[in-house]
């Protein structure tokens, strides 16, 4: 009988077979790995092969990106699947553009002095007959002119023409692009439009739209004044506002306060919205001067950004520098600031008149009283006692935290539950998940027990699967941390902060008042700033404060639904006076004067 291999030649021959196959397991593994965006990999059907590639698949990860469809059956009989996996893309291969146009939506309109019609893109394109997917020998493209605007994609057959040929709702419309050169439109009725783009403009036109099927830009609400020469401008560490001095009404121009420009010159290149697409990111370098740092040795030179910016909003709206009076929200600044702002506005730009006035000031205008307690809440917050128009200096406090850190406190605590947005870029998504489903505790203890015995009770979501999100995340959905996220500003030890609370900053603020106001004061504070909005923060620090004042004081926090542009509605009232021309800075008198023509402005 034949003698079998004895326990070495077996051990041998085991070792071997185990080398083949974890050589044979390795390579799949980084052949898996060596493809970019769609991973397209044949794997057998079991569990365990899948683990052998040397892929690590979550249930979300299995559910959101993993399409198996049956193929040819091997000679050994077993069946093989092909595994298509998306894998997330690079966060700078994302486009925010549909993030932030959600954020920055809560505008006027924009009818300029010289009117000018608004489309969000034109140009010629050519375009396939309604309802032909292919070109024929009879029926092939023709160039047309095109714009889109007011939801749709108009087609003309000049550029000069007012009557279209044609109109396409792209509400609800389905988008999509082939190589690079070729957009497809279905609108919700079924028709189809077949697009040849420059590969130039490609992105362009896919992106507006993209954008004009989520946010159409509708026709214009309000009508400018021919006589309206007064421009606002607000500028914050996260958002810029802007707009002609038309009272009460909110701005025309809103949009994110980041620069791109140029990694070895320092060039501006590009400001807003426009900054962030992936394009300007690969290349260019983002800044948010306006930013606080707490970093001291971080010091930013303003006046190129402050050119650029503001020829930016003057060409936005249309209007002539020259014939302009200007007022510009800013913090208490010193000398060396308004300096700058002095030299850019009048020396660079050539503005007729200028006005500087803070930001809580104006704030309070808009509530129409000229007493009350201001609680300003941007990227920080101040607290600010105003008495018949004029600060109380004593009385004012500034708090190192504001809107920023609920998104960034957001940001952390959502990690520990699977939502993963790191980046500047990625922040205006933790930015809307705060906005849309954020809130404060009305009694965080209490929550924060309960929260941990029935989560579900505390669970919300919200649909995010037209952003496109780097992970290909359709919905986010979170528990505590939307109320956790928030309460630093009631115990700031909670974001490592070792200041005051803002409920003892407001009392402060109102003790600094003399002692037969302070009741009047105590019943008048008013909220400024976009992270007032965040559902419950007025009724909690008005429980706050009542904990901390005698009993029967007349405690009121006031809020206007316009709060996020407090600052704004208040620059437009104060235009409306009639001794606002008295209280601007004119070019003469700042060439004749300099920095000693701002005194005349006071608050």
């Amino acid at each position: 009988a034949r003698r079998g291999p004895n326990m070495a030649e077996r051990l041998e021959s085991s070792d071997h077979s185990m080398e083949n196959y974890k050589t044979s397991t390795s390579k799949r593994a980084n052949k898996f790995r060596s493809k970019s965006f769609v991973e397209r990999i044949r794997v057998s059907k079991s569990e365990a092969d899948i683990r052998q590639t040397g892929l690590t698949l979550s249930k979300n990860q299995s559910a959101a990106y993993i399409k198996a469809t049956k193929t040819k059956r091997t000679s050994k009989g077993d069946e093989d699947l092909d595994v298509i996996l998306a894998q997330p893309i690079n966060s700078l291969e994302w486009d925010p553009s549909c993030v932030i146009e959600e954020l920055y939506a809560d505008v006027e309109s924009l009818r300029g002095v010289n009117e000018v019609e608004r489309c969000r893109y034109r140009g010629f394109l050519d375009k396939l007959p309604i309802g032909q997917a292919k070109k024929t020998v009879m029926k092939g493209y023709k160039r047309r002119y095109f714009k889109i605007k007011e939801g749709s994609l108009f087609y003309y057959e000049m550029k000069q023409d007012v009557k279209p040929l044609g109109v396409l709702p792209l509400r609800a419309a389905t988008i999509s692009a082939e190589n690079g050169t070729q957009v497809t439109i279905v609108d919700d009725k079924g028709r189809l439009l077949v697009l040849r783009v420059d590969q130039s403009e490609f992105l362009l036109w896919k992106r507006a739209l993209t954008l004009e099927s989520h946010h159409p830009t509708l026709l214009p609400g309000i009508v400018t004044p021919v006589d309206c020469h007064t421009v606002i401008i607000d500028i914050g560490a996260c958002s810029v506002r802007a707009g002609y001095a038309i009272e009460n009404s909110k701005p025309q121009l809103f949009f994110p306060s980041v620069f791109a420009c140029d990694p070895e010159s320092g060039e501006v290149m590009s400001v807003g919205s426009n900054a962030v697409i992936p394009e300007n990111r690969v290349s260019l370098k983002l800044v948010y001067p306006w930013k606080h740092s707490n970093r001291m040795d971080k010091k930013v030179d303003r006046s190129s950004f402050l050119y650029y910016l503001v020829n930016y909003i003057f060409s936005e709206l249309n209007a002539d520098p020259a014939l302009c009076s200007v007022i510009m929200t800013m913090e208490a600044a010193a000398d060396e600031e308004k300096q700058m702002v002095g030299e850019v506005m009048f020396d660079q730009i050539g503005v007729r008149e200028l006005h500087l006035q803070e930001q809580a000031v104006l704030s309070l205008y808009s509530y129409g009283a000229s007493s009350g307690i201001v609680v300003d809440m941007g990227d920080r917050t101040t607290v600010v006692p105003i008495v018949s128009g004029f600060k109380v200096e004593g009385g004012v406090v500034k708090l190192p935290f504001g809107g920023n850190a609920v998104t960034e406190s957001l940001t952390r605590m959502s990690s520990e539950k699977g939502i993963r947005y790191f980046s500047d870029t990625e922040t205006y998504i933790m930015r809307y998940l705060k906005e849309s489903i954020g809130y404060v505790s009305q009694d965080f203890q209490s929550d924060l027990e309960s929260c941990s015995e029935l989560t579900a009770n505390f669970a919300r979501a919200v649909d995010v699967d037209r952003f496109n999100l780097p992970d290909h995340k359709k919905v986010l959905a979170l528990d505590s941390p939307l109320f956790r996220a928030a309460e630093g500003f009631f115990s700031p030890s909670l974001w490592g902060k070792d200041v005051p609370t803002l409920q003892d900053s407001v009392w402060v603020a109102i003790q600094a008042c003399a002692i037969d106001e302070r009741k009047q004061m105590a019943s008048h504070i008013y909220l400024s700033g976009a992270a007032t909005l965040l559902t419950g923060f007025q009724e909690r620090l008005q429980k706050e404060l009542e904990k901390l004042s005698p009993t029967g004081y007349p405690i009121h926090v006031r809020a206007s639904e316009s709060r996020s542009h407090s600052a704004f509605i208040g620059a437009t009232v104060l235009a409306s006076l009639k001794t606002f021309p008295d209280t601007c800075v004119s070019s003469e008198e700042w060439h004749s004067n300099g920095l000693q023509s701002f005194s005349k402005m006071t608050s």
